[in-house]
């Protein structure tokens, strides 16, 4: 019995540990996401302060999902591992034909395939950021700075794909 109650004493304190543990890293992440360098870049805030203020837009807005759901990241990243890919397999061709060897250059044309293509998708991805974190803060901006169609579309694919987000 006292090995029993050692154990679960042990294991209410492992516990207890794990939830500080997670709630640390919860208020950790309050400050660090990738929506904070768009407001360092609108505002001028320090990255800490706009971490923290876009954290609580998203959450006023009921926009927890969005902070979690990275599509268009995902999506990039899928496309820039093909790009790699294809890439590599230029790299094999040409490393038959000058190097003899096809290992190396399909290599290095995998790892250069996946860098420059980093480089261009980053930045769409800080693009799509940005238009998202506009979009919190004032979607009624959108309507007035931009034809009405395309606004219009904006609002009701985000009602579609996000239908319990949406507080307009």
């Amino acid at each position: 019995r006292s090995d029993d109650r050692n154990s679960n004493g042990a294991n209410s304190i492992l516990w207890c540990l794990l939830q500080c543990l997670v709630d640390i890293l919860e208020r950790v992440m309050e400050y660090i996401n990738q929506w904070a360098f768009v407001y360092v870049g609108l505002y001028g805030y320090d990255y800490c302060t706009a971490g923290k203020n876009v954290y609580q837009l998203f959450k006023a807005r009921g926009w927890s999902v969005i902070i979690n759901d990275q599509l268009v990241s995902r999506s990039l990243g899928f496309l820039q591992f093909w790009i790699g890919v294809v890439s590599g397999a230029i790299g094999v061709l040409l490393g038959l034909v000058f190097l003899m060897d096809p290992v190396t250059g399909g290599f290095l044309g995998f790892i250069l395939g996946l860098v420059l293509s980093n480089i261009l998708f980053s930045v769409v991805n800080s693009a799509v950021d940005t238009v998202v974190v506009c979009f919190a803060e004032s979607p009624s901006t959108l309507r007035l700075n931009h034809p009405a169609e395309i606004s219009q579309r904006l609002f009701d694919t985000w009602k579609e794909v996000y239908p319990s987000e949406c507080c307009w």
